[in-house]
């Protein structure tokens, strides 16, 4: 079974906000990514603090102004990572704002 459809497998029943889609297609070289926080309306900004400290290891001044970037512009980049670990963080980010009721939406984009 691929990631995608474990992915769906696992929050088909669970998930108060609707199907989860997990775009990212893993590749064997492991080329590096973006990782990109986007804004919604729902997610508090404490909580998008929390999510760059906690699961990123930022600071808390720099995940704050980041936070205000991904507020303002509507996205931000937070990381560069290898497509494996970009993966992992991306499945780890959106079931701890699932698991809360937020509709936060990290992705991974090529650079």
């Amino acid at each position: 079974m691929g990631l995608r459809a474990l992915w769906k497998n696992l929050f088909r029943d669970r998930d108060p906000l609707g199907p989860v889609e997990f775009e990212l297609e893993l590749n064997p070289r492991n080329n590096p990514v973006q990782l990109v926080l986007l804004n919604d309306d729902k997610t508090p900004m404490d909580f998008v603090v929390k999510i760059l400290t906690c699961y990123l290891g930022q600071e808390r001044q720099p995940a704050m102004e980041k936070m205000l970037a991904i507020h303002t512009k509507g996205e931000a980049e937070v990381a560069v990572l290898e497509r494996g670990q970009a993966a992992r963080l991306i499945c780890q980010i959106e079931l701890e704002s699932r698991k809360r009721g937020y509709p936060l939406i990290c992705e991974a984009r090529p650079l």
